[in-house]
């Protein structure tokens, strides 16, 4: 079921996404979706996976699954690592999805470290956005400034941390 809340929420991360009903679950590859996640130490939360379980059991209705698709291999999560582990849990085959359509890693990475806070409200920890950052300046190019205004943190931590890893 379509989602307006995300919808809205994609939108203003200024990505272009398709809706797809029914998304095969097998094209989903699960350890490099939970590889390239947000939450670095534990990506999987058994006891929430059990809570959507039960409430998938029960018929409540969750937003569609977030991912994306890479020029080579299956589709990579995004947002839905406990809707997914939950799912596949119940042996279900499908789930609606929305595909964000871009090639650009460095937008992969900021939606993917980025976009469970905007829609759920829950804040990274400051090692999470630490390592994150630090990705920011190693992996994409960025500046310690953009890291430090992107993942909100002070520039002193940030310079350190470049400099040590």
């Amino acid at each position: 079921m379509r989602s307006q809340f995300y919808e809205n929420a994609l939108t203003k991360e200024g990505v272009a996404f398709e809706y797809v009903e029914k998304l095969d679950l097998e094209d989903i590859d699960g350890p490099k979706s939970l590889r390239n996640q947000a939450r670095l130490d534990t990506p999987v939360d058994d006891e929430l996976v059990t809570q959507y379980s039960i409430a998938y059991k029960e018929g409540d209705q969750f937003p569609p699954l977030v991912l994306w698709k890479p020029p080579r291999g299956r589709y990579i999560l995004i947002d839905g690592n406990q809707r997914l582990a939950a799912l596949r849990k119940l042996d279900r085959k499908r789930h609606d999805a929305y595909v964000v359509e871009t090639a650009d890693e460095m937008v992969i990475d900021r939606l993917t470290w980025s976009f469970n806070n905007t829609v759920n409200g829950k804040r990274l920890t400051q090692e999470e956005s630490l390592a994150h950052a630090i990705s920011w300046v190693r992996k994409h190019g960025r500046t310690v400034k953009e890291a430090v205004d992107e993942w909100r943190l002070p520039v002193w931590k940030v310079t350190k941390a470049v400099r040590c890893a």
